[in-house]
């Protein structure tokens, strides 16, 4: 006795800890750390808002917001949210306030005087959508505003005299408890009728307590108090362990949702006419609050944990504490989980514990109810044979046959009632194993086609077939070898579960279909594959899903079927239920068919902007170039198919744009920067095989003004116009040029000729024939050489613009010398040069100006004859001649007596040329007289030269 009591502790202290409760998964953990949620509500447009200790929540994209609150509000905390039949939703604190929520925010709508509200505040909108709340009274409140009321207790201690504890019962009505017991009402569609508690309760019962809530069962109604005792009207007999002061929230006709005031909750249900109660659930979690939404979702409000969402009531999820290997299950349901730790579990109803305790890692089990006569020994797990027939990979023994197959790590034997003892099969020693000679090796999977007797396997590299006389043939598909990690076999069909090609199906060993992820699986490597009747369960590497052999139509099972999670280790399943391990749970779920439909899935479009500007879904959009960043922001509201939904979307133009696919919590679709032209944006969702309706929103954007067609043709205009002006004044510009090059020409030849003019040519002749009848050869020779030079230099300048300014004073030198020889030892002059280098000048504009001086200066006066030349360099080149003649006026005058035609001849060529330099190169250019005196009398003439000049370099 003191040993099992001892076992009994010691498996209670040390042993793993099992706990069970729905699948579920929880949202807004890091949102609402810390706040206290009093009230969850689903709305008709699928919304999903929190009444808190901290404000109003909003679920929108991914997380939950808060509703920005009223000014009028008194405290934080807000309860009751419910919607009418205009989907208005409304909500209420304790101080006798009632809000409206609507555009993210909280509105007051009415507030109850403050001697009118009591320690509690309830309402319930009736289907005229009025207001029907319980404080210190009973009242109506109208949609206008119109406060009515309905009934006030009559007790002496008005402090304390208040309604509380509302319940609806059907619509418009509602059960009414009062402090006073013998005041609780039941209110029917505006009509009040007194609570009998006789009826219910006997008189000679104690009460433990004065506050009641209805509940209905199958339409049977059931009164507990807040002791957590029910008491009936009928026959129904409560069974159920009181709980003080639970929550109830409707499920379905026939179950009930009970929070416990402490932690957890149980279902409540009528089975025949005893009113029973489920095993705790989520039994370390204080549930605050809760809501149904669509196809029995629950929504579990928490104190300082999120919100807790059990997709599904119908599963059961047990943890085990333990590293999870494999499962299988016995046709009455009985479930066994090894693990690494090396224990097998047995889950039988509500009941786990261990059944085998090993030092060494369990991997794959199974059930074999043909393999022995007690429960451990029906079950088949390593090490079988002592570990002498290797690693178990598979087992394939139906419950109808007397004898089936396991594939190994070293070959494939034969169990069961009837061994096999051939040439081709080789039974062990005293074993209940006889091993397929032929086969050898790491094997994946095998099956038996019992009414063919052909075997069928799989190993590293092929899909093969062993027929009874041990006759083997390669099974391929395309010609090529099949890697297969599973096989189930139905009649003549063997069906193949392969690592790369999904599920392939041979009839009598032809190869007849092939299903991928091109016809519904979610994924092409099939991990494990299990036949139940007509259904085909099929883990995958995305996922789970059934097939019906008869119809060929997949099921994919995830959140809404309550497989929360997607890591499913392995997998096992009778006729009822199917059973996964995922990490350290194993998950009961029953075959269902969820249906989703187009407007499950359908995406909220919380706003359209292009440019920061909104653009409307059914209209015609116009936008500006610049107005040209496109953004949808979209709220995905599904809770349970967030991660199973995408948003596709493209973006047709001027090139037809492509589907892109983005998570269903991805909350933005952007493009940057568009061109303009006309678009249309094309959003879809897809749920497994279901695709919503499709929004088309069409809009345009214009081309800048210098894209358009007017603002072309202007510029066609304006660049013809100006090319038009632009050739005329290029043109005008080239005949003034060409004039001013024709002038500067014939200034040039003006200037030849006023060099090599008559005169000159005639008294340069006359002095060399004077030479030549003195016989002064010498002399002649050099005048007739010098002569000769400048003539030769006059006519290689006249066709240049620019000569260096080198050139142009040995020009001078030259034709100075040429005078002096005429002029005898009477002439003297001086080339004053100041160091001038490096530039150019126009040739033979100074030589005029000098023979000037010689001719009508120096030619009449006697005695010595001095002409003196300097230059100096400034942004032009500053020429100075100076000759100590007769003066201009004198000069003048003999040439009026002489009639000479020098002055005209020379002078008025010059001034052309200088005005013709002076208008092309720009400019101060030209040329003055001075005339020099002494004491009154001229003493000479000085010119000066204003001259263009060029860089030589």
């Amino acid at each position: 006795m003191y040993k099992v009591a001892l076992l009994f502790w010691v498996q209670l202290f040390f042993y793993p800890h099992f706990t069970q409760s729905p699948s579920h998964f929880f949202i807004g953990q890091n949102e609402l750390a810390g706040i206290d949620i009093y009230s969850v509500y689903k709305s008709s447009t699928k919304s999903l808002y929190l009444g808190t200790s901290n404000g109003v929540f909003l679920y929108k994209q991914g997380k939950f917001l808060e509703l920005t609150k009223s000014p009028d509000r008194r405290g934080s905390s807000f309860f009751q949210i419910q919607e009418n039949s205009l989907g208005e939703l409304f909500c209420s604190n304790l101080h006798g306030q009632l809000f409206q929520l609507s555009n993210d925010s909280i509105q007051l709508f009415y507030e109850l005087p403050e001697n009118e509200v009591g320690d509690q505040f309830h309402f319930y909108i009736n289907t005229d959508n009025s207001f029907i709340y319980a404080s210190k009274f009973i009242g109506k409140i109208t949609r206008d505003k119109k406060l009515t009321m309905v009934l006030s207790p009559s007790c002496t201690d008005t402090s304390s005299c208040q309604y509380f504890h509302a319940s609806k019962i059907d619509e418009n009505k509602y059960f009414i408890c009062h402090s006073i017991l013998d005041s609780s009402i039941i209110y029917n569609n505006g009509k009040i009728q007194y609570f009998n508690r006789d009826s219910f309760v006997n008189k000679n019962t104690l009460i433990d307590g004065n506050s009641f809530k209805v509940i209905k069962l199958k339409n049977q109604p059931i009164l507990i108090g807040s002791s957590g005792k029910a008491f009936t009207n009928s026959s129904i007999i409560s069974n159920i362990k009181e709980y003080p002061s639970e929550r109830f929230l409707s499920i379905s006709d026939n179950k009930i949702l009970a929070l416990n005031s402490k932690s957890g909750a149980r279902f409540l249900f009528l089975n025949n006419d005893t009113l029973q109660a489920s095993d705790k659930i989520l039994d370390n979690l204080f549930i605050s609050s809760a809501a149904k939404g669509k196809s029995g979702i629950l929504y579990l409000g928490t104190f300082g944990n999120g919100l807790c969402i059990i997709p599904s009531t119908e599963n059961t999820s047990i943890t085990i504490d333990a590293s999870l290997r494999g499962i299988t299950v016995s046709q009455e349901g009985i479930c066994y989980v090894s693990s690494k730790e090396g224990n097998i579990y047995k889950i039988d109803a509500d009941s786990t514990y261990i059944i085998h305790e090993s030092k060494r890692t369990q991997d794959w089990i199974f059930h074999c109810e043909k393999c022995g006569k007690n429960e451990l020994s029906q079950l088949i797990f390593d090490p079988i044979e002592g570990g002498n027939a290797g690693v178990i990979k598979d087992y394939y023994f139906p419950t109808s046959a007397r004898f089936g197959f396991i594939a190994t790590s070293n070959g494939i034997y034969n169990i069961g009632t009837e061994n096999f003892e051939n040439e081709n099969w080789t039974r062990r020693d005293e074993s209940w194993l006889s091993k397929l000679n032929s086969i050898n090796g790491r094997q994946k999977a095998v099956v038996y086609n019992y009414n063919k007797s052909l075997l069928y396997g799989s190993d590293e590299s092929n899909l093969f077939q062993i027929d009874f006389a041990g006759n083997r043939t390669n099974l391929q598909w395309d010609n090529k070898n099949i890697f297969a990690n599973d096989l189930e076999i139905k009649g003549d069909s063997l069906i193949c579960a392969t690592d790369d090609k999904g599920i392939l199906i041979f009839w009598k060993n032809k190869p007849i279909l092939q299903l991928d992820v091109n016809n519904g699986l979610i994924h092409n490597k099939i991990k494990k594959i299990r036949r139940i009747g007509d259904q085909l369960l099929i883990l995958s590497q995305g996922g789970f899903q059934t097939l019906n052999l008869a119809t060929l139509k997949l099921q994919t099972y995830g959140v809404p079927e309550g497989l929360i999670e997607n890591t499913i280790i392995d997998f096992d399943a009778n006729d009822k239920k199917m059973f996964f391990l995922i990490k350290n749970k194993v998950l009961i779920l029953p075959y269902t068919q969820t249906k989703i439909l187009p407007k499950d899935i359908a995406l909220n479009i919380n706003s359209i902007t292009l440019g920061g500007k909104p653009l409307q879904i059914n209209a015609t959009n116009s936008f500006k170039h610049d107005e040209n960043n496109l953004q949808l922001l979209f709220d995905f509201k599904s809770e349970i198919l967030n991660n199973e939904t995408s948003v596709f979307y493209k973006l047709s133009g001027t090139n037809d744009g492509e589907w892109n696919e983005l998570s269903a919590t991805a909350k933005s679709i952007q493009y940057q920067s568009l061109a303009p032209g006309k678009y249309t944006l094309d959003i879809l969702t897809r749920c497994r095989d279901v695709v919503s309706e499709q929004y088309s929103i069409p809009f345009k954007i214009n081309p800048p003004f210098w894209q358009q067609w007017w603002f072309f043709l202007i510029v066609a205009l304006a660049l013809f116009t100006i090319s038009f002006l632009f050739y005329r004044r290029r043109l005008k510009i080239q005949n003034v040029k060409s004039q001013q090059i024709n002038e500067l020409n014939a200034s040039k030849l003006t200037a030849i000729q006023s060099q090599m003019n008559p005169h000159f040519i005639f008294n340069a002749l006359n002095s060399i024939q004077a030479l030549v009848l003195k016989g002064d050869v010498k002399n002649s020779y050099t005048f007739i050489t010098k002569f000769s030079n400048l003539v030769r230099r006059t006519l290689n300048y006249s066709d240049k613009d620019f000569i260096s300014f080198n050139q142009e004073i040995k020009l001078i030198e030259l034709y100075l010398s040429l005078e002096k020889l005429r002029f005898k030892d009477d002439l003297a002059y001086q080339i004053i040069e100041n160091n001038i280098d490096d530039i150019k000048v126009p040739p033979m504009l100074i030589q005029p100006f000098i023979e000037n001086a010689l001719v009508h200066g120096l030619l009449h006066k006697e005695g010595k004859k001095k002409v003196i030349i300097s230059f100096k360099l400034e942004d032009t080149l500053i020429c100075t001649i100076t000759d100590n003649g007769i003066g201009r006026k004198k000069s003048m005058k003999i040439k009026e007596r002489q009639r000479s035609e020098h002055e005209s001849f020379s002078g008025n060529a010059i001034k052309r040329r200088f005005a013709i330099l002076e208008k092309h190169f720009g400019g101060n250019l030209g040329f003055s007289y001075l005339d020099l005196e002494k004491d009154g009398y001229p003493t000479g003439t000085s010119v000066t030269l204003r001259i263009p000049i060029k860089n030589e370099f």
